[in-house]
């Protein structure tokens, strides 16, 4: 019962059905989708750079982040040399990174 009402759901899965059936253009179903995706590093206040880098990505960026998120089966975000938010794979969740900006980690790894 509780599987048909969603609650043993995770939120790769929720992302995952969601995604099926997402435009490009649904910007209310891609910001949903995309705060289900990240939602541990967007509210996370040590990762406030993330954060507002999150409010300024377009739907479009949003949605590519969303299918990598899907294709990874989860993920996290970080940021680039120019401050964009980019998707990495589960494993680097609990690596901590400097970001490009300084002041926090929130960058990508040295790999």
């Amino acid at each position: 019962m509780n599987e048909i009402l969603g609650f043993n759901i995770t939120p790769q899965e929720r992302v995952a059905a969601g995604y099926k059936n997402l435009s490009s253009n649904d910007q209310n179903k891609i910001n949903e989708l995309f705060q289900i995706a990240f939602k541990n590093i967007l509210i996370n206040p040590k990762m406030s750079v993330i954060g507002d880098a999150a409010k300024k990505a377009t739907p479009e960026e949003k949605y590519k982040l969303i299918k990598q998120y899907v294709n990874g089966n989860g993920g996290t975000l970080r940021l680039n040399k120019n401050g964009k938010l980019v998707y990495m794979s589960k494993e680097f969740q609990g690596k901590v990174t400097m970001s490009p900006k300084g002041g926090g980690s929130t960058g990508i790894p040295n790999l």
